[in-house]
């Protein structure tokens, strides 16, 4: 599993996106108005992803890696 953390007001729109290097989006949270996330990432191959959380109109990424 794969904890995400967002500060912020609990009235912005997030949404989290997995995907390849390539850009394949491989998993996809939208329209969610949590700070706290838990992502099963069970269903994932052993790889390097990235990680996209949007929030409002701030975008944060960062590179993940499923061993």
């Amino acid at each position: 599993n794969v904890l995400i953390s967002v500060a912020g007001s609990t009235r912005e729109k997030r949404e989290i996106v997995f995907s390849t290097l390539t850009g394949k989006t491989v998993f996809r949270i939208a329209d969610r108005t949590e700070n706290t996330f838990m992502v099963d990432t069970s269903t994932l191959g052993k790889g390097i992803y990235v990680i996209r959380v949007v929030s409002g109109s701030k975008v944060y990424t960062k590179k993940w890696a499923r061993r």
